[in-house]
């Protein structure tokens, strides 16, 4: 029997470049046939993949090691794997195996008092839904609506804004009648979707082979475990599941295309209304000088589409407004501003995001009053660093600068509250320095350091799995929302993994690596760092370790 050292190595050795390659060949096929509308090679592909070791491999490797919740345990109380669990739960994976329920948890929902619930499937349960969601996702991605952004793989909240951008700018032209230049927006959102979806509907909605419903059926029927009490779930796709977002998305899929009305006008297609979703979000765009019918009746007609899914629109987030007035979408305002007899429309951040965003800051601040001012500095940097990446691609400059004054002025109290008797000007040699939050090697970060940059909708009904890797790579690293320090080194690098040479797809999880390590001498500079995907890193820290070992006997 190998020692644990042994299996280590060896799952660090796996050949993930032939373990991915074999997975994304299926995959693109998968995708190929779902478009060529070839039924019996959609259901027979997804059953190669369900049965392949690599496909399992693959699938434990996400769910142990690179998902952000991977140390949160189910009903099973599992929270990490060893090598030895890892090669063991990959072996034993069948999707045959009946599901144990889910943990429920609840989690605050940003800025409120309400809370959102959250299932924890165990381990198993969870390498076993990612394994499906290798076969649902390419068949499904080659179905979905352009218009539809939300949990799908490349595509992302800056897309859907920028869809909208796009669909209520003017061309800069000039006219007397404003008002026909003005469009009506009806915004609204789903009313508690993950919780409410019928089963039934969703199943037949599928139109899939026995084995992949039978196990999907029982995942919904699974129940759920609170305050050690079984309950059944006779509805809903529980969130925290990684096929739970592609659940929901199946059931939604249909009413883009329900409430999306176009009109041939000679050689010309005009849009007379649009919907454009974002997961629950969504809003319905009436074309310019539409004049849509009262609230009522549409709210009406939508309800009528959602009926069946078993859903109901939120009428307390439901509203009729017009584009000039602005609105929020996923954090964003949108907002058409007269100017010189023409319509611009700028996007901004919303003021709940903005409140919320400062609000968060305050109370670091206020939490570290007695702290070190470099621990201060520590805490607020990625959070800053973060939101600015997020709000990049919008006219934020202004936002920018605004939260940094406001930033500012708690920074001052914080530095007044702890030199009450010092004077001003020794305070602020004290902690800044040419105004910059200092303290040694610890520098603030400021919102306004955050360079715009205009976001470039995804094209059309482009995917992943689409073979095309050119359009992928560059907009991977041009578009994907990513700090710039990691936007530079895909570039420098190709969109390439410098470990393995394998081209980084979307939503693979990349971190920095020093080439030479810092406890080996290497400097945190551009020319020793490298970009590497999550696993790869693991494996080269592993090696690092074993050559700082070597040099320093005994230090390890």
């Amino acid at each position: 029997m190998p020692n644990a050292v042994q299996l280590w190595d060896e799952w660090r050795n796996i050949d993930w470049k032939r373990v991915e390659s074999y997975v994304w060949k299926l995959q693109k096929q998968i995708y190929r046939a779902s478009i060529a509308g070839n039924t019996a090679t959609v259901h027979t592909l997804p059953k190669r993949l369900l049965r392949s070791y690599f496909a399992k491999l693959l699938a434990v490797r996400k769910v142990s090691q690179e998902n952000q919740g991977k140390r949160t345990a189910g009903v099973d109380g599992v929270k990490a794997l060893t090598p030895k669990e890892r090669f063991r739960l990959a072996e034993k994976l069948n999707i045959k195996r009946r599901p144990r329920p889910i943990r429920r948890v609840y989690i605050p929902k940003p800025g409120k008092t309400e809370k959102r619930p959250l299932g924890i499937p165990t381990m198993y349960d969870r390498a076993c839904q990612c394994l499906v969601k290798f076969a649902l996702e390419p068949e499904w991605e080659a179905k979905f609506h352009p218009e539809s952004y939300g949990f799908r793989p490349g595509r992302s909240a800056h897309d859907a804004i920028e869809a909208i951008r796009l669909s209520i700018e003017d061309k800069g032209r000039k006219t007397k009648d404003m008002e026909r230049k003005d469009h009506w927006i009806f915004e609204s959102d789903i009313e508690k979707c993950f919780d409410r979806i019928n089963h039934e509907y969703l199943l037949k909605k599928l139109q899939t082979f026995p084995q992949m419903r039978r196990i999907v059926k029982r995942w919904l029927k699974a129940g759920c475990l609170e305050e050690e009490k079984l309950f059944p779930t006779e509805e809903g796709t529980p969130q925290g599941g990684a096929v739970s977002p592609i659940l929901a998305n199946i059931a939604l899929h249909g009413i883009e295309e329900a409430h999306t009305i176009k009109q041939k006008k000679g050689t010309a297609t005009l849009v007379q209304q649009k919907l454009i979703r974002y997961a629950d979000d969504f809003l319905i765009i009436f074309g310019r000088g539409e004049k849509p019918k009262n609230i009522e009746e549409i709210i009406k007609e939508v309800n009528a589409t959602l009926t069946p899914i078993g859903l109901r629109l939120k009428e307390s987030k439901t509203r009729l407004v017009k584009s000039s007035e602005g609105f929020d979408f996923v954090g964003f305002n949108v907002r058409k501003y007269k100017c010189q007899g023409a319509w611009k429309t700028l996007v901004k951040p919303s003021k709940e995001a903005q409140l919320r965003h400062y609000d968060r800051l305050k109370q670091i601040v206020k939490k570290h009053g007695q702290a070190p001012q470099s621990k201060l500095i520590a805490e607020l940097n990625p959070i800053i660093r973060g939101w600015s990446n997020y709000y990049k691609t919008a006219n934020a400059k202004k936002t920018f600068s605004l939260i940094d004054h406001k930033l500012f002025q708690s920074l001052w109290g914080w530095a007044t509250s702890r030199c009450k008797h010092t004077a001003k000007r020794k305070i602020v040699a004290k902690y800044w320095e040419h105004w910059r939050y200092k303290d040694g090697n610890y520098l603030l970060n400021r919102h306004s350091d955050t360079k715009i940059e205009r976001h470039v909708k995804v094209n059309g009904t482009k995917s992943p799995f689409d073979a095309d890797h050119i359009y992928w790579t560059q907009r991977l690293s041009k578009y994907s929302g990513l700090p710039s320090r990691i936007q530079k080194l895909l570039k420098a690098q190709n969109g390439k993994c410098n470990w393995c040479q394998q081209p980084f797809a979307v939503g693979d999880q990349m971190e920095i690596d020093h080439v030479i390590p810092k406890s080996l001498g290497g400097l945190d500079l551009y020319i020793n760092l490298q970009l590497l995907h999550q696993h790869c890193h693991n494996s080269k820290t592993a090696k690092d370790v074993a050559s700082y070992a070597a040099i320093n006997p005994g230090a390890v």
